[in-house]
């Protein structure tokens, strides 16, 4: 796919949640990502992560915490959002923005894959969700993988 395929693709997504719901505890069910993380073999089991939240101060508090976990010799990967240009910029491995043909090649794959589980019948995962799993592919096999190199993104 394309990038504008991909991004028009994304935009045309619902933003939070997938689906008409009947009751409160569908609204904030998990199964569409949990069976979506499963369906492309669970890499977040494979995660050492550290999760920031809070109202401000985020995007500081995580280039911090990835430079100082970088100058100790680890590979890090981050997720953040939103982004402002650029959907890569929500995905950076070791402070570097993936490359084009990396994100393009793994959001491609993504988006088969959700659009066989709708084909199937299943709950697919909404916008985010989908921006929350591929944050889990770049750094689900680090320390296995070659610097710069996992699940096929590439710095």
């Amino acid at each position: 796919m394309t990038r504008r395929e991909i991004d028009d693709y994304f935009a045309a997504l619902p933003h939070f949640q997938p689906r008409k719901v009947k009751t409160t505890d569908e609204m904030f069910s998990l199964d569409a990502l949990k069976n979506f993380l499963h369906r492309i073999g669970d890499p977040q089991n494979d995660l050492r992560y550290i999760h920031i939240g809070g109202t401000n101060g985020k995007g500081s508090t995580t280039a911090f915490l990835a430079s100082v976990l970088r100058e100790a010799g680890l590979h890090v990967a981050s997720f953040t959002s939103p982004a402002l240009i650029d959907n890569r910029e929500l995905y950076r491995i070791d402070g570097e923005m993936i490359k084009e043909e990396s994100y393009d090649a793994v959001m491609s794959y993504l988006i088969q894959e959700r659009e066989a589980m709708e084909k199937a019948g299943e709950k697919a995962p909404s916008e985010f969700e989908l921006y929350v799993c591929v944050s889990s592919l770049p750094a689900g096999r680090m320390s296995a993988c070659p610097h710069g190199s996992c699940h096929g993104w590439k710095t």
